[in-house]
């Protein structure tokens, strides 16, 4: 009985750590702290000048007047997380009007190594950014970045290269965040997070541009058909002067050669028929005498 009852608590357990395991890998993470944690995060000020934060319908909003303050916020040992490099990505939304931005993690292995790296880096692709500083200029960032990309990228500034000694059993691990406001910059994040890649959609196609590609091909076979037809055309008009200029030139040769045939028969008959008046002027002249 007490081998049945063992054999029974260890089978809850297994599947109790297969029930963890797969939820973990397929949950999401919010990188950005609720509203109700708005006075956790630690603001750095700069030259007099303070970062405010607020939530203007669900997006996390920093601003600031001038030169670059931030503010930090550092994850509870509830908050950390974990994920997989080759299963998860960074999905971002964020804006920045007038100014710049900059956005860093710090990244922990779990035995007091850590190290802080930006989203300003080349896995955003071709962005506008300060060559100086790293930072990013004004615009709108949206897009998802898998983690094996940003583990291999190399940050605006300085080309720095991600702490690879900070990927431990393929997994790196988010500690803190950290955002800035540079030059006035109001900054606001609608979604910062990790999701698992295969539950990011593809990008869909866009079909105003299939619309256009699709004209320019029926056009491109428009003109060709008009072309195989203009071509044609032509090459029937062609070969009807050609026929018309043939015959006409046929029918004058015949017409020419006739003429020439009754002109010389009309001098045959006329000479004959001199002839055979002088015969009769002989023959009655002969009778007279």
């Amino acid at each position: 009985m007490k081998r049945i009852i063992a054999l029974f608590v260890s089978f809850i357990l297994v599947c109790a750590c297969i029930a963890l395991t797969a939820g973990a890998e397929e949950g999401s993470y919010t990188l950005i702290p609720s509203e109700e944690n708005v006075d956790n995060w630690t603001k750095t000020a700069c030259q007099g000048y303070n970062l405010e934060i607020e939530y203007v319908d669900g997006a996390a909003v920093f601003s600031a007047e001038s030169v670059w303050p931030c503010a930090e916020y550092f994850y509870t040992d509830e908050e950390i997380v974990t994920v997989s490099v080759e299963d998860y990505s960074l999905v971002y939304d964020f804006s920045v009007s007038t100014g710049a931005t900059n956005i860093n993690f710090t990244f922990t292995d779990g035995f007091g190594s850590t190290a802080v790296y930006s989203i300003a880096n080349n896995s955003l692709g071709n962005v506008f950014y300060d060559a100086g500083s790293g930072d990013l200029y004004a615009g709108d960032y949206k897009g998802a970045i898998k983690l094996s990309d940003f583990v291999n990228s190399t940050m605006f500034l300085g080309g720095t290269t991600f702490p690879q000694n900070l990927i431990v059993d393929g997994n790196i691990t988010f500690s803190a965040i950290q955002v800035y406001s540079v030059s006035g910059a109001t900054v606001t994040v609608r979604e910062l997070s990790l999701v698992p890649t295969s539950e990011i959609p593809e990008e869909p196609v866009d079909e105003s541009s299939a619309v256009i590609e699709e004209s320019v091909e029926e056009s491109d076979e428009a003109s060709t058909e008009e072309s195989v037809e203009a071509s044609t055309e032509e090459s029937v008009e062609a070969s009807v002067e050609e026929s018309v200029t043939e015959s006409v030139e046929e029918s004058t040769d015949t017409t020419v050669n006739e003429e020439e045939g009754l002109g010389i028969w009309l001098y045959v008959i006329i000479g004959a028929a001199a002839v055979v008046i002088v015969v009769v002027i002989v023959v009655i002249a002969k009778k007279k005498k």
